[in-house]
């Protein structure tokens, strides 16, 4: 395969696809070798945010006086929660968080509460308005370059969604894709997407088509928002701003990607996921950890059987 037969935000890739051409003659094994060198020293340029600049609106009287990424989730919270599996994730070394001004402080005394203040970069928007809002995008815009985050892949994680799967899986499925990668769950029922998440329509593992939270779902796949950017697509965001797209939903840029020809794949879940986005979802999120619970042991007993 030669170079101009590759897309040039995927050109991070071409080292491995011209050696196994060129060195035919190697072992396999060396090959291999090789390759895993290559994507150990690419997964070391992981940097992980997570998006906290929403003000909960939905959620009413009970997010005043405290952010979703705050709300108790067994020992801990929902932030609580991500940063730990971060921490967990091989090559993910550095994490940042951003809120906006009316939950900023929070943020920062949890973070010095539970030792991690030096840890995550902690920034705020300085929004201190719903409608003043810069949207999930312009919250990753202001990320990127108040942290100089442009030279590295970046893991865009939602500070308002239980999850169950493991980032790391995500991760070691994105390596295996020339592209940028979004986690999908297929639902049993649309009601459950409707309004509420976006939804996807594949062809294998790619993403063909995106509706950002349709009214009738083309489909059962609905988008969890957490998104992996490789390093050459990152550019590509700041040229969907400056074409005046939408910058509120994470997910409003896959259908712009899809257009550009950009490839979009789908790393597909079943594991229990829950977005933290109407008043009875607390209730939900009591019972949460029950029912990661129970998937886990059903499973555990199909694969014994």
């Amino acid at each position: 395969m030669k170079n101009s037969d590759l897309s040039p935000h995927l050109s991070y890739y071409t080292t491995i696809q011209i050696e196994l051409v060129n060195l035919k003659k190697i072992p396999v094994k060396i090959l291999k070798i090789k390759e895993r060198k290559m994507m150990k020293r690419e997964r070391k340029k992981f940097k992980a945010l997570i998006l906290a600049g929403g003000f909960g609106i939905r959620l009413k009287r009970m997010s005043e006086n405290l952010p979703k990424g705050l709300i108790p989730c067994g020992e801990t919270t929902i932030i609580g929660r991500i940063i730990k599996d971060l921490q967990q994730t091989p090559g993910v070394h550095k994490t940042g968080l951003i809120s906006n001004d009316k939950f900023y402080h929070q943020y920062q005394a949890w973070l010095k509460k539970e030792g991690l203040d030096s840890k995550i970069k902690l920034i705020n928007n300085e929004v201190k308005l719903p409608e003043k809002r810069l949207g999930a995008i312009g919250d990753l815009l202001l990320a990127l370059d108040t942290l100089s985050w442009w030279n590295n892949h970046i893991l865009v994680l939602p500070s308002d969604t239980l999850y169950s799967f493991r980032v790391n899986d995500l991760l070691r499925f994105f390596f295996k894709h020339q592209g940028m990668v979004t986690v999908v769950r297929k639902f049993k029922d649309k009601s459950e997407i409707a309004n509420r998440l976006g939804c996807a329509i594949l062809q294998g593992k790619r993403i063909v088509k995106f509706v950002e939270k349709p009214t009738n779902p083309p489909s059962f796949y609905g988008a969890i928002p957490f998104y992996v950017y490789p390093v050459n697509i990152l550019p590509m965001i700041r040229k969907y701003q400056e074409e005046d797209q939408s910058l509120d939903t994470p997910g409003a840029i896959i259908p712009w990607l899809i257009r550009k020809e950009v490839p979009v794949y789908a790393f597909i879940t079943d594991q229990p996921t829950l977005d933290i986005g109407k008043p009875e979802d607390l209730t939900k999120a009591k019972t949460y950890l029950q029912l990661v619970r129970l998937y886990q042991q059903s499973h555990s007993i199909q694969a014994n059987n």
